[in-house]
């Protein structure tokens, strides 16, 4: 209950992973709930990875509805009376924390497509006020060099 909103996080993950233990037995509330949840693992690992947007909301109101009807059983089997609309819409998660996670996954997107190569990181150059007619005159003498349009005299001390 407490992570329904947060379906990616480690303890929900692991709360999901316990409930065949939780609740294994021959009891007919038992059955239901891990039958329920059978069906919900099954649709998880069918996430349309190259679908269009509707299908990917298809896929995820399918989810919502089979992640609650778990919910309601295992409330059932708990002595607990749970309405549907409560268990889909009444959680607290701040923005900051929705913002937090999205940061963390573009951030982690992003250093993963440098390390692999698939994209650089753009490198200015700072030169002070000060030193910027210097330097314009080493890149033009540099590219002289590199055009054969002048030499480089060596001196040997």
């Amino acid at each position: 209950m407490a992570t329904r909103n947060d379906r990616v996080s480690v303890v929900h993950v692991n709360a999901l992973n316990q409930i065949d233990m939780e609740f294994y037995g021959d009891n007919k509330d038992d059955n239901k709930i891990t039958k329920s949840w059978k069906s919900y693992l099954e649709h998880l690992g069918k996430y349309p990875k190259n679908g269009e947007q509707s299908e990917k909301t298809q896929w995820e109101d399918t989810g919502n509805d089979k992640f609650v009807d778990l919910l309601m059983k295992i409330g059932k089997k708990l002595n607990y009376e749970f309405d549907i609309e409560y268990l889909k819409n009444d959680f607290y998660t701040p923005k900051a924390h929705g913002d937090f996670i999205l940061e963390q996954f573009r951030f982690r997107k992003a250093l993963l497509n440098i390390l692999e190569g698939n994209k650089s990181i753009g490198v200015h150059s700072v030169i002070s006020d000060k030193n910027k007619q210097r330097h314009e005159e080493l890149i033009e003498l540099l590219t002289n060099v590199l055009n054969g349009e002048q030499e480089i005299l060596i001196k040997n001390k």
